[in-house]
């Protein structure tokens, strides 16, 4: 007996119902996997349909009902639980039932446990098919799983913030596109909702479900200088300002500045002595022409190669 209940701990089975019988390595669907038999059996003391007391056999067993629950990998390889579950018969309505445990839901093959895994891995940058490999189940159980999520996370239609925040970035690649949105509350800063398009389209389609009255409120937008933005708030927002946040702009100018610098080091003839250390000295001073002037430090010196080892 302490054997199996340390085997329902290392599965993180706490079903006291559940009573393990057997561990084998077999193969399913091709591939070896560890298969736990074990059974389910608890006393019924009502009949969850009519309601009848289980007095003086008004409710039997009546065999059992096997399923092959998939569980979270152990020893790294897919790990099954061969669960026979006993069947009831009431007499008093005529109807039969079967014990239910929490580790899956109704007329589900994956355990619960799956699935709380499949939700820690969508926390990490990664692709659906690479969770899914890692879980051991199919690109649209991980899918699903997600979709699960959206009724938790259903946006209210009929209040919006008074300062937004709009940006896109960059996610799994779909049907729609690379990018992906999304909008935040600019006074606290909680993430009101994120949309799998950036496209104009799809945005005006979305803002225009918020009553007109709702859209009004909202009195400054911040976002980048994507020009789809200014037309969206012109249409969506009409008594809103544009506001483009500092974080954009000195991304813009670093990257323009950068290829000025890049431009001008191409220009040189690497092959001419001079020109070639011209070359060396704009690459090697590359990180600190772009950095901040409160991260520059003063008091202490460096010798440079390309300056002829000179303190810099």
């Amino acid at each position: 007996m302490p054997d199996l209940h340390h085997i329902k701990l290392l599965l993180g089975i706490k079903d006291k119902n559940i009573f393990i019988t057997n561990v084998e390595s077999k193969s399913i669907k091709k591939t070896k996997s560890l298969v736990v038999s074990a059974t389910l059996s608890k006393e019924i003391h009502r009949c969850p349909l009519c309601k009848q007391v289980n007095h003086e056999g008004m409710i039997v067993k009546n065999g059992k009902k096997k399923s092959l629950i998939q569980l979270n990998k152990c020893a790294n390889q897919l790990t099954y639980l061969a669960l026979a579950k006993q069947r009831y018969h009431c007499r008093g309505c005529h109807t039969y039932f079967t014990a239910n445990t929490y580790i899956v839901d109704r007329n589900c093959f994956i355990a619960k446990q799956v699935r709380y895994k499949i939700l820690e891995e969508l926390t990490e940058k990664q692709a659906m098919t690479t969770i899914a490999k890692h879980c051991g189940v199919s690109w649209s159980t991980v899918s699903r799983t997600l979709a699960s999520l959206i009724p938790m996370t259903k946006v209210k239609r009929n209040w919006l913030p008074r300062c937004l925040l709009m940006d896109e970035f960059r996610s799994l690649k779909n049907q729609v596109g690379p990018y992906s949105f999304s909008c935040m509350d600019g006074d606290t800063g909680k993430l009101l909702d994120i949309l799998p398009s950036r496209k104009k389209k799809a945005l005006v389609s979305y803002f225009m479900q918020f009553e007109r009255r709702v859209r009004l409120k909202v009195k400054v937008i911040v976002t980048d200088m994507n020009a789809s933005y200014a037309s969206l708030i012109k249409e969506c927002f009409p008594k809103a300002k544009l506001v483009v946040d500092r974080f954009h702009i000195v991304k813009h100018l670093i990257r323009k500045f950068e290829d000025i610098r890049v431009r001008i080091m191409k220009s040189f003839d690497r092959n001419d002595p001079t020109q070639a250390k011209y070359y060396r000295q704009l690459k090697a001073l590359s990180r600190l022409l772009i950095k901040r002037q409160d991260k520059l430090v003063y008091d202490k010196w460096t010798k440079w190669r390309n300056f002829g080892w000179a303190y810099l």
